[in-house]
Parts: structure tokens; C-alpha cells; sequence
């Protein structure tokens, strides 16, 4: 007989299939992940009513979840009075907030937020979670030989799935040819895992890394089987990094350096203690290395480049166009963010303001963003095409109030997460999961400022997010219980 519990697993089941996500017009909507966690609140809902309510009310009270539900409250009553006095239109405010905020963002808080320590132990929540990341990672595995090979068959399969991503752009009038995308570089082909592309899938990764990383490092027992747990807690670890690797995605690469370096510091210095000469050695070797291969095919020779090249703005962006091309979008955010300080532009209308803005530029434009944008002009729709990251369009479209109300909440979060790593009364498993989420947090807060501007990237942020909140929520439950025991 089917064990219903057993259901409740399957929004994570989806959480890791961005291949399968469905674009709607003018919105990147991962549909399977969202509807199945509403069918699953509201069966809950309607099983449940009471407990329901009573769980969320008390998360609401004790955790800074409050914050987080003011500030959606706030967006939609800022975006309200934008459209009354005409920066923005109902229309576009209502259409926006569904497709994101009641059909992507609030799902998953309210999924987590009862599922977790309620209905599922956060033990097994995070058992079925590592394990299907594992898998997630085989799967990233077998695009890259499947393209590295050429396997027709498996080729085909990953097309056909990459190719449900421009059903809604066609739909929307835009001439999307392919979304298959088979990127490479040194005459290989890049990993992308299930995601459409190289760096969304190395910085998806790089969300969770911390996490990883906690868990490979510790003598935890997740499964009651030792091979399996030896399997996957010791290999989770190395087959993530080497997948980050494998993307060849540059920034992912120097945020997994700066997260490895940070978990493993005292070791690193121990190992190079120990080993010193050997690694002397490896350093040098790669050295030597850099120097025989053809430097104009490298990474490194974009370093190289800019610093013999550069000595102005209009020098950067003939050498380094793709990174100045995101550096003069952020600026003209900035820009805009700067001219309506305390309300913003309105959610989801930073484009047409952004097309505005790229006429007055304070710096001068690439040419991938005229090309782009004389794309959308001769389009008539006035909007611009711009690289965006979470951060900035938060701050760009809210303004600062609801911009800070949010970081309020986000830091509340971390910092009571590291005050419960100073406690000598954890358990081992809770001090590594902890020390895992703050890790988290902290690399969500960085890639936040140049990039998460995909749902791939920001639900996982509100994942994290939600389930820390129900975490310490239950820890601080558990530590009164027993306080008020032995007094």
C-alpha cells in the first residue's frame, strides 16, 4: 500500500528537474516544482486545517518568517501606489506578483514551513534531499558524456527536455531558434547538468556547496546502511566540486576556491605544514603548465589582457567586454535605484526604465548591449535586455525601505543561526548542518550581487531560507524543552 507520507517528498523530487521547467510569457516559471508544492499545501490544508495553522502561526511569532511576509505585503502595497500615480500599471503589478511571488515564491515558504519537523523529520528531509542531490549530479554527469561522445540517444533526450524552454517565447512573438545550447571550451564540452546553462548550473551548485561541504567533512550517519552512507557522504563532496569544475564557468570557480579555502583553512594550512616541498612542487608544475599552453585560449589571458591593456573604462570594454557588459548593467540599476530612491520603479518594470536609462548611460555601452536592445526596439515593446542579478533589481525596483526590510530578515536568520554554533550543547549532526546553512546563506548573499536573477538560482536562496528558519525554529523548541527539564 502506498505510504501517503511518502508524497510529501516529492516537491524536492521536482526541485532538482530545471530541465523540465516550462518558460510562460515573459516569465521563467518552473511549473512542475510550484504546482506540485500547491497540490501539496492544499491537500495539507484541507486534511489538516487546524494543525496548519497553528504550525505556521507559531513560526510567524518565534522566527523572523514575520519579516519576510511584511515585506512581500510591502512590495505589493509599494507596487499599488506606483501604478496610482502612473510609474507602473495595475496590470503589470498583479501580473508580476502572481507569476512570482504566489506562483513561485510563497510555495515553497509555506511547503517547508509545515512539511519540515511537522509531517517529515528534518533528519529525513535531509537524508532524501543529499541523496537526490547526489543523483542530480550523476545526471549532470551523463550530459557531459552524452555531448562529450556524442550519444545520440541521450542527446536527443536532453534536447527535447532543453527545448520546452522556448514554448512561451515562440508563444510571445520572440524568435527563439534553440535552447538546447551545447556550450564548450579548450575543445570540450562544458557541464551544465540540467540546467540550460554552464554558469547557472556551477553557481546552483555553488548555493549549496557550503552545505556539502559541512556534511562530507563530518563523521555523520545519514543512512542506517554504511555502504551507502560511506558512498554517498564521501563522494557527494568531490563530485560536486569536480562538477563545478567542469563548467569552466570562471567567477563559480573563484567562489568555490573562497568556500573550500573558508571550511578547510586550518587543514590547508596543516597540509602545506606537512607537505610543503610536494606542494611547492604542484605549484610550480602549474605554473609551468600555463606557461607552455597557448595563453589567447585561457582565462588567464583575460587577466593578462586587461592588466597590459586597460587604462580606461572605453579600454576595458574592448578587452573585456563580457565582464563590462554585466559591470555597465549594474551600474545604470544603480543608476536607476538612484532616481526613485525610496519606492522604486515597480515589480517587473525595471526594463522599461532600464531601456530609458541606457540613453543617458554615465558609461558608454558595449556593443553587446546595442545589439540586444536594437533587437527589442525594433520590436517596439521599449524594453530593454540587460544582464541582471537579485540584489540589485531588489533594490532597483522596491526601493530601499522594503530593499532593507528584507535584508533585516535575511541576516536575522544567519545571525541566529551562528548564535546556536557557539552553543557546546549541539550535537554533532546539528553543528553540521548549521555550520552548513550559515555557509549557505553567506554564498547566497554573494552570488545575489552579480547574479540569482533566474528562478533556478533565487528559489533556491528562499529554499535555504525557509528551511533554516523551520531548523532553528525547532532547535529553540528543543533547547526550552530541555532547559525548563532540569532547572
Amino acid at each position: 500500500m502506498l505510504n501517503i507520507k511518502k508524497l510529501l517528498y516529492l516537491p524536492i523530487i521536482f526541485f532538482f528537474l530545471p530541465a523540465f521547467a516550462i518558460i510562460m510569457p515573459g516569465n521563467i516559471v518552473c511549473l512542475n516544482f510550484f504546482i506540485i508544492c500547491w497540490i501539496t499545501i492544499m491537500t495539507l490544508i484541507a486534511i489538516e486545517p487546524k494543525n496548519y495553522i497553528r504550525r505556521f502561526y507559531n513560526l510567524y511569532n518565534k522566527t523572523p518568517l514575520k519579516y519576510f511576509f511584511w515585506f512581500l505585503i510591502l512590495v505589493f502595497i509599494n507596487s499599488l501606489i506606483l501604478s496610482l500615480i502612473g510609474r507602473t500599471t495595475i496590470v503589470q503589478t498583479i501580473r508580476t506578483y502572481l507569476y512570482v511571488v504566489v506562483l513561485q515564491i510563497i510555495p515553497i515558504v509555506l511547503y517547508i514551513s509545515y512539511v519540515v519537523g511537522c509531517r517529515i523529520s528534518y533528519k529525513n528531509f535531509i537524508k532524501v534531499f543529499i541523496s537526490i542531490f547526489w543523483i542530480s549530479l550523476l545526471l549532470g554527469f551523463s550530459t557531459f558524456v552524452a555531448d562529450l561522445f556524442n550519444i545520440k540517444i541521450l542527446n536527443d533526450i536532453f534536447d527535447i527536455l532543453a527545448n520546452l524552454r522556448i514554448l512561451s517565447w515562440n508563444l510571445s512573438g520572440l524568435d527563439m531558434v534553440s535552447a538546447t545550447g551545447h556550450y564548450s571550451a579548450f575543445g570540450l564540452p562544458r557541464l551544465k547538468g540540467l540546467c540550460q546553462e554552464p554558469s547557472d548550473y556551477a553557481h546552483w551548485l555553488c548555493l549549496f556547496l557550503p552545505l556539502i561541504c559541512s556534511i562530507g567533512s563530518s563523521k555523520l550517519k545519514l543512512y542506517k546502511n554504511k555502504v551507502v552512507n560511506l558512498l554517498i557522504t564521501k563522494t557527494i563532496m568531490p563530485l560536486t566540486v569536480i562538477s563545478i569544475i567542469m563548467t569552466l564557468s570562471p567567477i563559480a570557480l573563484v567562489l568555490m576556491g573562497g568556500i573550500i579555502i573558508c571550511f578547510y583553512f586550518k587543514s590547508i594550512l596543516k597540509f602545506i605544514k606537512n607537505y610543503f616541498i610536494p606542494t611547492l612542487l604542484f605549484f610550480l608544475g602549474l605554473i609551468f603548465i600555463f606557461n607552455s599552453i597557448n595563453l589567447s585560449e585561457t582565462y588567464l589571458s583575460r587577466i593578462i589582457n586587461v592588466v597590459k591593456h586597460v587604462k580606461s573604462f572605453d579600454d576595458f570594454i574592448i578587452v573585456e567586454a563580457s565582464l563590462a557588459t554585466r559591470i555597465i548593467s549594474y551600474i545604470n540599476m544603480f543608476c536607476v535605484f538612484i532616481k526613485h530612491p525610496f519606492m522604486g520603479v515597480g515589480v517587473g518594470n525595471l526594463p522599461k526604465f532600464m531601456y530609458m536609462q541606457f540613453q543617458h548611460s554615465p558609461v558608454p555601452l558595449t556593443p553587446e548591449i546595442l545589439t540586444k536592445n536594437n533587437f527589442i526596439i525594433a520590436l517596439g515593446q521599449g524594453k530593454a535586455i540587460f544582464n541582471s542579478c537579485f540584489s540589485y533589481r531588489l533594490l532597483a525596483e522596491n526601493g530601499f525601505v522594503i530593499f532593507s526590510l528584507f535584508m533585516y530578515y535575511y541576516w536575522q536568520i544567519y545571525f541566529r543561526i551562528n548564535k546556536f554554533l557557539k552553543l557546546r550543547t549541539l550535537t554533532e549532526y546539528d553543528y553540521a548542518i548549521l555550520r552548513g546553512l550559515s555557509g549557505c546563506l553567506v554564498s547566497c548573499f554573494v552570488i545575489a550581487l552579480y547574479n540569482m536573477n533566474s528562478p533556478q538560482l533565487y528559489i533556491p536562496m528562499y529554499f535555504l531560507l525557509s528551511f533554516a528558519t523551520v531548523y532553528i525554529f525547532i532547535l529553540e523548541r528543543r533547547f526550552n524543552y530541555e532547559n525548563n527539564i532540569y532547572r
